[in-house]
């Protein structure tokens, strides 16, 4: 990391850069000299032929550093352009214009290698589109790096798939059950063909800002669609690198558009989306109420939907677990992002008899987490995205405890290092019928229940309208097997609190949403299956 005195130089000198270059310098955002300070090439941030930049007249809306000691201008990173219902169907229109020339006029080979060269320009890149995303999120650095070789495996992923016979121009051939003339020969072929979808809308939320976007992104061009990405209001920076990686790697104009809307204007750009004749299909990220509302939307086009929603993990230890193992699994699932995602733990249910162990050692894990800026090196967890969700935090805690449950460590906002920052809090004793249970915490808090049989387990972890992931922690096959099959989510951890991958088929059931990203049938999302009959 740059000394201070070096990052207000750099950030001079860019500026005095910048500021030569005019209003074509930068195109979608107006960066702050800190933002400036800590990437080496600021015309990442051009957008590739973005609209007009921010500034100038043209409405913005501010990008802050979570992070920041506090809130107001010292913690502004950018100034981004914000659009609305006009822009969202200007950019569906270019999709559209753009949809016969992916779509038809390029072969697998050739969209699989645009999405390799992306990928590999993103790995060039990767220090600066890190820092970007830290910035605008708060994750420490090297979460953020993790994720910069998350969101490529994705690209790298969908590049291989683009040319195999389950993508777009594959398909199969089924033997007729139809007879000939003579009575006896087959009449005809079934043929099978896969094609791109068409226009796709993507929504996705702030807590992967590159990952959420190259997860559906990378299928959507693989099989041919054209898309539109509107990027979360507090996370759009990162978004817009890689919009401009996109356009260097070759991706086409129309074929990869972005909306940056604020939290005024969002609604209405997702009703566009929603509502458009010519998008068929939308994939969405986020809240299990926002989801809800967009699948209303879509179906007066009956559009085809991938949702991935809300969750409200279980984490069961059962007695017969490797307790150091377990707690491994926990830290590294409750932890990242400061329990800002919706696979992380949120409920734990711990067997009686290695309550006490688990908890103690996890307790021990726990106090050697590092709290700060992302930016610092020896930071482990960052701060929650805005002060609302500390203020929510706070409040599910003391309700907690007020009904019974037992704070052993943390429990509390942390407002000498910034107005965003929770400490992290270890609950036992917690009651499953309190708000800290039923619902999703999306913060650094870990709520602890003891259990006494299996049975008993698995109807509290399946106890909930989520069904996203769960976990649990086990040495018997048989129970691994047994449990798995009984747990009611689209995603289960076995012994292992990480478990996200570009080969894995990631979603949920119950009200955490329908479809799935990743795997091969991440790529089916985005095609539609055509029957030729060939009487030939």
């Amino acid at each position: 990391m740059l000394s201070q005195a070096a990052m207000r130089g750099r950030s001079a000198a860019l500026v005095a850069c910048l500021s030569a270059r005019g209003a074509s310098g930068l195109s979608a955002a107006a960066p702050s000299p800190s933002l400036l300070a800590s990437i080496r090439d600021p015309t990442l941030l051009d957008g590739g032929g973005f609209p007009p930049r921010a500034g100038g007249g043209v409405p913005s809306f501010r990008v802050e550093d979570p992070g920041a000691p506090s809130s107001g201008p010292d913690a502004a990173v950018a100034d981004v352009r914000r659009m609305g219902r006009g822009d969202a169907g200007e950019a569906i229109g270019r999709a559209s214009a753009a949809l016969p020339g992916w779509r038809d006029g390029t072969t697998a080979h050739a969209r699989s290698s645009v999405l390799s060269r992306w990928s590999r320009l993103i790995e060039e890149n990767r220090d600066d589109v890190a820092a970007i995303m830290t910035l605008e999120s708060g994750k420490p650095l090297a979460e953020s790096l993790g994720e910069v070789a998350y969101g490529r495996s994705f690209l790298d992923y969908y590049a291989a798939e683009a040319v195999r016979p389950s993508s777009a121009g594959g398909g199969f051939l089924s033997p007729s059950p139809f007879v000939g003339d003579d009575g006896a020969s087959p009449r005809g072929r079934i043929m099978a063909v896969h094609e791109a979808v068409g226009v796709c809308a993507l929504i996705t939320p702030w807590n992967f800002p590159i990952a959420m976007i190259t997860r559906k992104v990378g299928p959507a061009l693989a099989a041919g669609c054209t898309t539109v990405v509107k990027p979360s209001e507090l996370t759009p920076l990162t978004a817009i690198a890689l919009r401009t990686l996109a356009a260097r790697a070759g991706v086409p104009e129309g074929v990869f558009e972005l909306v940056t809307a604020d939290g005024t204007t969002t609604p209405e750009v997702g009703e566009e989306m929603c509502t458009s004749p010519h998008v068929r299909k939308v994939s969405f990220t986020g809240s299990t109420r926002v989801g809800k509302e967009l699948m209303r939307q879509c179906s007066g086009t009956v559009k085809r939907l991938s949702l991935e929603l809300g969750g409200n993990a279980a984490f069961i230890v059962f007695e017969d677990a490797d307790v150091d193992q377990a707690v491994d699994a926990a830290m590294a699932s409750k932890f990242r992002n400061a329990g800002q995602t919706c696979v992380c733990a949120d409920r734990f249910l711990v067997h009686k008899d290695v309550e006490q162990e688990f908890v103690s050692k996890l307790e021990k894990k726990m106090s050697q987490l590092v709290v700060g800026h992302g930016l610092e090196s020896d930071t482990t967890m960052g701060p929650l995205i805005s002060d609302l969700p500390v203020k929510a935090i706070s409040d599910k805690v003391r309700d907690a405890l007020s009904e019974g449950a037992t704070c052993l460590s943390g429990g509390e906002p942390m407002p000498s290092v910034g107005p965003n920052y929770f400490q992290p809090t270890l609950l036992a004793n917690v009651s499953p019928d309190s708000s800290i249970w039923r619902t999703e915490t999306f913060g650094p808090v870990v709520a602890v229940s003891s259990f006494e049989t299996e049975e008993e387990a698995v109807e509290l972890a399946n106890d909930t309208a989520s069904g996203l992931a769960s976990y649990f922690c086990t040495r018997d096959m048989s129970r691994a097997f047994r449990v798995s099959s009984r747990l009611e989510n689209g995603i289960v951890g076995v012994n292992e609190g990480i478990i996200s991958n570009a080969a894995a088929p990631f979603g949920g059931v119950k009200e955490s949403g329908m479809g799935r990203e990743g795997s091969s049938m991440g790529l089916s999302e985005y095609l539609e299956t055509k029957y030729i009959f060939l009487n030939t």
